[in-house]
């Protein structure tokens, strides 16, 4: 059996065998617990890993996976850290951005591509929100970085005197056009900025390619703001793990 993770930097998305239908999550300081139950109450193989956190978290699984407490028959798991590879599953890239872009963003874009026709962009949203555009022959075009909802809010949290908790950290639409607080100003914030901003670079894409695109959206995010992004914009809520799914069909041919 194969065991899926896309560690994320916060949290990880787990999976086992290749159904994404079955998966948990939990924060990354949380991982070793649900790694050794998933192991003890599996016969796992090979954990495939997509990463892009601290280094040592895949370091941790893999020492964790032969410690003394695991049960014998997941001693002898192969860990594969997933890698970013040119001209694969019908992705490849026009310049060096191969050796920058981050391994979520490429197996989300694998995924997309097993999903589409079409040119289309991959939108995820977490920490940070990622954009890559790809176009129909499956060239990688280009990408943007965005910060997430809660980097926006905690930046002005941190460098202002203003004291809040913000429990509200994704996307989402809201009926007043301005804040009535300081804390729902905060909250509306990422919204107001973000929207627009992702709406227009999906726009201009669709006039380069002067043709269909499809917008696949994953992540965290708000079910009424996925209409505000695209009109055709639909959702995948594990598009990282489809992707590792995808590259762990190769192994060990990579």
């Amino acid at each position: 059996m194969k065991l899926y993770l896309d560690i994320g930097n916060t949290s990880t998305k787990w999976c086992l065998a290749s159904s994404v239908h079955k998966y948990g999550q939990c924060h990354n300081s949380e991982i070793i617990e649900h790694i050794g139950l998933l192991l003890n109450q599996n016969k796992v193989e090979y954990i495939f890993i997509s990463n892009v956190a601290d280094p040592g978290l895949v370091e941790e699984v893999r020492q964790y996976s032969k410690s003394p407490q695991m049960t014998p028959s997941s001693w002898g798991v192969e860990i594969i850290l997933a890698q970013v590879v040119n001209d694969f599953a019908g992705i490849s890239f026009i310049s060096e951005y191969e050796s920058e872009i981050g391994i979520d963003r490429w197996l989300a874009v694998l995924a997309a591509k097993a999903s589409t026709v079409n040119s289309f962009c991959v939108i995820d949203f977490g920490t940070t929100i990622t954009l890559d555009a790809v176009s129909k022959e499956g060239i990688h075009i280009g990408g943007l970085i965005f910060p997430g909802a809660h980097l926006l809010q905690q930046s002005i949290i941190n460098n202002t005197q203003i004291d809040q908790k913000i429990d509200t950290h994704m996307l989402t639409m809201f009926d007043a056009s301005l804040a009535t607080s300081t804390k729902e100003a905060l909250v509306i914030l990422p919204s107001k900025l973000l929207i627009p901003a992702i709406r227009n670079v999906i726009t201009e894409f669709l006039k380069l390619q002067n043709e269909p695109i499809d917008v696949l959206i994953t992540g965290r995010i708000e079910a009424d703001a996925i209409p505000m992004l695209s009109d055709n914009a639909r959702f995948f809520p594990n598009l990282v793990l489809q992707g590792l799914i995808l590259y762990s069909k190769s192994y060990p041919v990579l």
